[in-house]
């Protein structure tokens, strides 16, 4: 396991977020219950974010290969793949903002630190 996120529901709950392999992996810390393998990332996925959304409804964020994702955690599907890198990206963050336009900030071997509009394939200029 590379890296660990705790992800807040709107129910109250709370599941925990894994990276390792090439999937990221949704749990249930009551349980230990797999709930959910997001899968699409081509090499090691090194780290995991979690990303607030207004609604509560938050979405996961993680880096691997050259590539950020976004995952709505509840049905597994990739919501956005973000390209930029030309190394592996090896981290990944959330930018707070007060507008709740949180943005992804991701690090990179390039020795680049990019920062994204949430779920925009494209960096923030």
């Amino acid at each position: 396991v590379s890296s660990v996120a705790v992800l807040p529901n709107p129910d109250g709950r709370h599941t925990i977020v894994s990276a390792g392999d090439e999937t990221v992996r949704v749990w249930d810390p009551d349980n230990g219950t797999q709930l959910a393998e997001l899968t699409g990332h081509t090499s090691w996925v090194s780290s995991v974010a979690v990303l607030p959304n207004p609604d509560g409804r938050h979405t996961i964020v993680s880096a691997g290969d050259e590539t950020v994702r976004v995952w709505d955690p509840d049905n597994g599907t990739q919501l956005a793949e973000l390209t930029g890198h030309t190394g592996w990206v090896s981290s990944v963050a959330v930018l707070p903002s007060k507008d709740s336009q949180h943005r992804i900030v991701s690090g990179s071997s390039d020795r680049t630190v990019l920062v994204w509009v949430r779920q925009r394939g494209t960096p923030h200029a």
